[in-house]
């Protein structure tokens, strides 16, 4: 292979599209201290670490899963189980961008907690790469190692520490509820793998929950995992509308009443994400990236 060609094969590997993704999360920490603004060089390392991050994240967890996606005839072209990349080149670049991504950080703020905050985030997003086909309750790890890339944007634009206070109470709010969302997020995506994990034996929240798919494509979503997922969302819009009680900022009933419209399509998505019946991969994660996106 030519150097571009693998070039394109490592972008495939880290998925580095969803790169945006993980810059929302950081970027809402540090905005939600700063009060919606930024400096450039603040952006430039907040982008340059979430991209470092979702890049390791991504290479890790198809490292950890490359014979279960072996199995699976729709993830035939991915790097790993194509060959096209060899385990220890992706192993290479995930530590790579670990050490790149702690640099990134280290130069950017002297104090100890952004860098301890990247690096239990870097621990618990691989804890969860090795565990997430063993484990239900997995998607927790994921949710925190995510929770902690917002807290990391609040640490880095305060100079290296964190704290209380109205500002910091919005933070918190923010983090938790990223929290609750990437929750939902990893358990609901377990569905469009549920054939797989199903064939290889694999324990996630949807085959721990019931969730099955007929030869026929027909499938079965157990009234446990929809209850679930709905009810991590209306956790997490509930935080979201009582978070005026603590940290001091209010609604104006245009705000109010556009909130209310977004968490009711949100509610909407996420109920129809989940109400499928017939098992389609690449439908399910369409509608799934549309409700995360809401």
């Amino acid at each position: 292979m030519i150097a571009q060609d693998i070039l394109l094969e490592f972008l495939k590997l880290g998925r580095v599209e969803f790169g945006g993704f993980l810059f929302g999360v950081t970027i809402s920490g540090a905005l939600a201290l700063q009060g919606g603004t930024l400096n450039a060089r603040n952006m430039l390392v907040l982008l340059a670490t979430a991209v470092l991050t979702n890049i390791l994240g991504f290479i890790h967890n198809d490292i950890c899963d490359a014979e279960i996606d072996g199995s699976a005839a729709d993830l035939s072209g991915r790097p790993l189980v194509s060959g096209t990349i060899t385990k220890r080149a992706a192993t290479g670049m995930v530590l790579a961008c670990i050490v790149t991504s702690i640099i990134c950080v280290r130069l950017n703020s002297t104090g100890t907690w952004p860098l301890a905050i990247l690096i239990t985030s870097i621990i618990l997003g691989l804890l969860y790469n090795q565990w997430s086909k063993r484990l239900p309750g997995s998607d927790l790890l994921f949710a925190a190692s995510t929770a902690l890339m917002c807290l990391l944007g609040a640490a880095l634009v305060s100079q290296g520490s964190i704290g209380t206070g109205p500002a910091w109470n919005l933070v918190w709010t923010v983090v938790a509820i990223q929290f609750m969302d990437h929750i939902l997020f990893n358990a609901g995506a377990t569905l469009k793998d549920v054939r797989n994990d199903r064939k290889t034996s694999a324990v996630t929240m949807a085959t721990f929950s019931g969730v099955t798919v007929d030869e026929d494509d027909t499938l079965h979503v157990s009234r446990r995992f929809r209850a679930y997922i709905v009810g991590l969302k209306l956790g997490s819009l509930s935080l979201l509308f009582a978070s005026p009680l603590w940290t001091g900022i209010h609604f104006d009933p245009l705000q109010l009443g556009f909130l209310t419209v977004i968490a009711i399509a949100s509610i909407c998505l996420t109920a129809h994400a989940v109400s499928m019946t017939r098992y389609d991969r690449p439908e399910f994660g369409r509608r799934w990236v549309q409700q995360e996106a809401m």
